[in-house]
């Protein structure tokens, strides 16, 4: 059986941090719907770890120091149903672009240079629906800072709550006690 990954319920806290687009892809799957693919890559050296999930924190605090000699670490975990929102500074109101249902996974911590110029980031890939706003903001923006903010409201809906019991007619073993 596959292993499931892990599944964050909070991803700096609705925080906005900043970001490069390194990739945009458009997909289209066989009955011709499109969605999004992005990598990006988060700085974390020399920003707040405000909010930073409890499953960064470990290899973020080894790779940060300045003779560290780990440089990469996987991190299997996966954000589901999130709402996605772009937004063009740190400080403006209204996101550039929005996107709901989206799932972000294949982290990856990177640690680069050593002494005082080591710098450690936060690579993932961003799935989610297609739109025109989007594909346009990539194509305009790629490889270019940009400050994104994961919402949990959407993760938080999306939480695997038990079935209902089923009204109606019972099963005989249910019957005979």
């Amino acid at each position: 059986m596959a292993k499931q990954k892990t599944k964050l319920k909070e991803f700096f806290e609705g925080r906005r941090r900043q970001c490069e687009l390194q990739v945009i892809n458009v997909l289209k799957n066989k009955a011709g719907e499109r969605r999004i693919k992005m990598s990006v890559i988060m700085p974390l050296s020399g920003q707040p770890v405000t909010g930073m999930p409890d499953i960064f924190t470990e290899p973020y605090m080894l790779m940060q120091k300045e003779k560290s000699t780990l440089n990469f670490s996987k991190i299997d975990v996966a954000v589901n149903e999130a709402a996605f929102n772009i937004f063009s500074t740190d400080t403006i109101k209204s996101a550039a672009v929005s996107t709901n249902g989206t799932l972000l996974q294949g982290f990856r911590m990177i640690g680069e240079g050593s002494d005082d110029k080591r710098t450690v980031s936060l690579e993932f890939i961003v799935y989610t629906g297609y739109t025109m706003a989007l594909r346009d903001w990539g194509c305009d923006h790629i490889h270019s800072e940009f400050w994104a903010e994961v919402a949990p409201s959407q993760m938080e809906l999306a939480e695997e709550a038990p079935a209902p019991a089923k009204k109606g007619k019972k099963k005989a073993d249910e019957l005979v006690q």
